[in-house]
């Protein structure tokens, strides 16, 4: 597994960029924002000197599996994601290891159709995305 991206949720994706990527640490550049009804999310992407992308997770509704985490926890860090070869075996190896799927595969429309799923440790409150490699 190698780490594809950090995500963050946030209130507003535009807002978030300019104000903390862009005015404070001199960010100019984001990706398209994609809306992603499956899901229920609009995310970006915020490359950080081709090393790690950022994600901008924001809630398209209330019904948003990130708008009640938000509003609990206000704009903070998401989740780790990590890119796998094969995830449906990654997922049970996971559930193995005292995780639990919060998200089954579904696919994406920011990583053109590859498909995620989320995982939360049984331990702690720790969340993860898997990605299915290209």
């Amino acid at each position: 597994m190698i780490i594809h991206h950090i995500g963050l949720v946030v209130k507003n994706i535009e807002d978030h960029f300019t104000k903390y990527f862009k005015n404070a640490l001199g960010y100019n550049e984001i990706s398209q924002i994609y809306n992603d009804n499956i899901i229920g999310v609009r995310v970006a992407f915020v490359n950080l000197n081709n090393l790690i992308n950022i994600e901008l997770v924001e809630p398209l509704n209330s019904d948003s599996p990130v708008s009640n985490y938000l509003q609990k926890r206000g704009q903070t860090l998401h989740h780790l994601c990590f890119e796998v070869n094969n995830l449906e075996t990654e997922c049970e190896r996971l559930r193995d290891n005292n995780y639990f799927i919060t998200m089954p595969p579904t696919p994406a429309v920011a990583f053109g159709g590859r498909k995620v799923a989320f995982l939360m440790s049984k331990d702690e409150n720790y969340l993860i995305e898997l990605l299915q490699e290209k």
